[in-house]
């Protein structure tokens, strides 16, 4: 039995106008909310009123920040202010070492083994970039 697998399914329908039902519901509700303020305010305060209703449905309509809507990111800023941060604590374990420093430090010799051990890996190093070098040439 073969079965049509759907793709595309992060993709919503086009309703009318190449407009999806949530875009063509926040272009309705700013419709309702200008069609209030033309009935109750002058022309001048209609206008300046209706200009950020049309500018604030757009935003909610086309914007996407981070890849959600709009809507849904003040949503999740509106969630992450208002609950309450819970912070995890964890005590240390403290390791303590077996084998005892000695405050001084490294004495004469260790220093002069330390330049030796430093020298001959810095050595070893450049005699192994030397042989890739002349392989990578071939």
């Amino acid at each position: 039995m073969n079965f049509n697998v759907p793709q595309f399914i992060e993709v919503e329908d086009k309703i009318a106008f190449q407009l999806t039902a949530k875009q063509l519901g926040w272009f309705a509700l700013g419709g309702i909310v200008m069609f209030i303020t033309w009935q109750f305010t002058t022309n001048a305060a209609f206008i300046v009123i209706s200009i950020v209703v049309g500018v604030v449905c757009a935003m909610f309509a086309f914007f996407k920040p981070s890849g959600m809507t709009l809507f849904g990111f003040f949503a999740n800023g509106f969630r992450y202010l208002t609950k309450p941060k819970v912070m995890m604590w964890q005590r240390e374990v403290k390791k303590e070492s077996r084998i005892k420093k000695d405050a001084a430090g490294p004495t004469g010799k260790q220093r002069r083994m330390n330049r030796f051990m430093k020298k001959k890996a810095l050595q070893e190093a450049d005699d192994l970039a030397d042989i890739l070098d002349k392989q990578s040439r071939i």
